[in-house]
């Protein structure tokens, strides 16, 4: 018979309850994952003021209420797409925001996201296991890492048929970086983001 394998969908919601009430950090609590209508919501403006484009955009998104899906197609269409420079700049200010945000909280939300725990525990065990997550932070990544702490250091790793478990992230992570002439690679748990001068 066949080895199979089992793929679970990690959606965009689920870092935003990754770690139980009494293992967040007591100072995270503002920093507690958004979901997609949150990005922009008032307790980010300490990320949010490193980048006076996106913040200048804020106000306009913030009045723009709707489904995840309606967000992305409001920053296309307002942003992307606008015949104005100053609006497509605001568009790539608003995705560095974004990786910086996602990156702070990341690093800073919980030092024990037990839930994601629970997961990897309840699957460890499986002949295959391949993880989907539609998240853009590194906080199952991290929990990932303390199982095979040599398993993301490449883009590579991710997808390792030598080991049991991979880890697709179809839009991408905070830490992934690519040089126009480079491929692309894994910055690491450690890495630092300078927002523009």
């Amino acid at each position: 018979m066949a080895e199979r394998t089992l793929f679970v969908l990690i959606g965009a919601g689920a870092s935003h309850d990754c770690a139980s009430d009494v293992l967040r950090k007591k100072s995270a609590w503002d920093l507690q994952p958004p979901l997609v209508t949150d990005l922009f919501a008032p307790r980010f403006t300490h990320v949010l003021s490193r980048y006076p484009l996106a913040q200048m955009a804020a106000s306009t998104i913030r009045s723009h209420r709707g489904s995840s899906m309606a967000l992305e197609r409001f920053l296309r269409e307002e942003f992307r797409d606008s015949s104005h420079a100053l609006d497509r700049r605001k568009f790539h200010a608003i995705h560095f925001y974004f990786q910086d945000l996602l990156h702070e909280i990341s690093c800073d939300y919980a030092e024990h996201p037990d839930n994601y725990d629970r997961l990897i525990e309840a699957t460890e065990r499986l002949p295959r296991v391949v993880y989907i997550s539609l998240n853009y932070d590194t906080l199952l990544d991290d929990r990932l890492r303390i199982v095979d702490p040599d398993g993301l250091n490449k883009i590579d790793d991710y997808c390792n048929p030598d080991r049991s478990w991979s880890l697709l992230k179809p839009h991408g992570s905070v830490d992934w970086v690519q040089r126009l002439s480079e491929p692309p690679h894994v910055l690491g748990p450690n890495f630092a983001i300078q927002p523009p001068a």
